[in-house]
């Protein structure tokens, strides 16, 4: 944490960072998608090692390697450099558009699956969820107030009031 934070609420993979103090609230289920217009323009991959790299829209500051298993087997999917963008929202539109396969958030494509503007590729396959964390600096004992609210953010997330569809999280 660069700036001085109370915590911060963070969809991302498990935590990487030792200096900070994660607490889990559940696993937000990830899947690639891609519009039924990118298939009239190439051929429609059956399985992750079908999948050309140039078709791939990556989430973050560098090209993404996307990790899918069924049952014992692995495959890896090291997706070009084409299109990279720290915006789910902004990958999930150039999916729509046809623009290449995107790996993301359910609880983003969920709309458009439905809709039937872009479709879930290779259900038999899995991708390790995201996780949907509280986060704080390394405090000695957390403060009343924070841990106030992160109990009441992990029961709400959890809790039949929570607005949601199954595919904000599992």
């Amino acid at each position: 944490m660069e700036e001085p934070v109370d915590l911060a609420v963070r969809i991302s993979g498990p935590p990487e960072d030792k200096s900070t103090i994660w607490r889990k609230i559940c696993e937000v289920p990830l899947n690639p998608v891609a519009s039924p217009a990118l298939f009239e323009r190439i051929p429609r991959p059956a399985s992750p090692e079908e999948v050309d790299p140039k078709t791939c829209l990556s989430y973050g500051s560098r090209p993404e390697t996307w990790h899918f298993s069924q049952g014992a087997i692995k495959r890896s999917v090291h997706a070009g450099d084409h299109i990279v963008s720290n915006n789910g929202d902004f990958l999930q539109a150039l999916a729509v558009a046809g623009q290449g396969i995107a790996l993301l958030p359910d609880f983003i494509t969920e709309m458009d699956v439905q809709a039937g503007r872009v479709e879930r590729l290779f259900p038999d396959w899995q991708v390790r969820p995201l996780w949907l964390t509280l986060y704080y600096p390394p405090y000695e004992t957390l403060p009343p107030l924070v841990a106030t609210f992160s109990d009441f953010f992990e029961s709400y997330i959890l809790s039949d009031a929570f607005p949601r569809t199954n595919v904000f999280y599992k």
